[in-house]
């Protein structure tokens, strides 16, 4: 799921970026809150956001020794899907449907059941993808202004998901866009439960 956040995203909706608010129209806010205000401003506001209900991504996936295309879709209804290409071919899939979380690992006629933390992985995107700073409280999740990161100097946001799972933002300045994230996680859950600093 870290791919898809660091690459540019195609809204179904239509959804295009605005350029920032003037700085001084939060010059009077705390910190947090004028992170929340600039980075909703950059994404198109408020009401944009709260419009969006899906979102498709076509990334490239690049690791040593290879290289495949992930489809990604979410909406904000809770359902996600990932499809893995190499080449045509269709090598994985996962998802969270009305059924449940599910994973089809390229061999067999039917997808099988995915794990509990495999599902609120795939739930996090959605929250990284679709939804703004401004609801991330009434959504359950907490945010606070994040400590100093050695060898970073952009300001950051700490997110708490309501499930315990911690996320730092980093956001540029100039943008106002999140640009950076790291993670204490495994990649992939279900495949290699390692967790690591991504």
């Amino acid at each position: 799921m870290a791919a898809f956040a660091s690459i540019s995203r195609r809204a179904f909706l239509g959804f295009t970026v605005a350029t920032a608010a003037a700085p001084s129209a939060f010059a009077g806010l705390p910190l947090l809150d004028q992170l929340i205000a600039r980075n909703t401003a950059a994404r198109g506001g408020a009401k944009r956001l709260n419009a969006l209900h899906s979102v498709e991504a076509v990334v490239r996936i690049t690791e040593p020794g290879f290289s495949v295309i992930g489809r990604y879709l979410a909406t904000a209804a809770g359902q996600v899907r990932i499809d893995v290409y190499a080449g045509e071919m269709r090598v994985f899939s996962e998802g969270v449907d009305a059924a449940g979380v599910w994973e089809w690992p390229g061999t067999g006629a039917a997808p099988r059941a995915g794990s509990t933390r495999g599902k609120q992985a795939l739930l996090h995107g959605i929250e990284y993808n679709l939804i703004g700073f401004e609801r991330m409280t009434k959504r359950g999740h907490r945010l606070v202004i994040a400590p100093p990161t050695p060898g970073l100097t952009l300001p950051a946001i700490q997110l708490s998901f309501s499930d315990g799972f911690e996320s730092r933002l980093f956001i540029d300045p100039d943008s106002w866009q999140i640009v950076r994230r790291r993670d204490h996680r495994a990649y992939h859950v279900d495949r290699d439960s390692t967790e690591k600093h991504i």
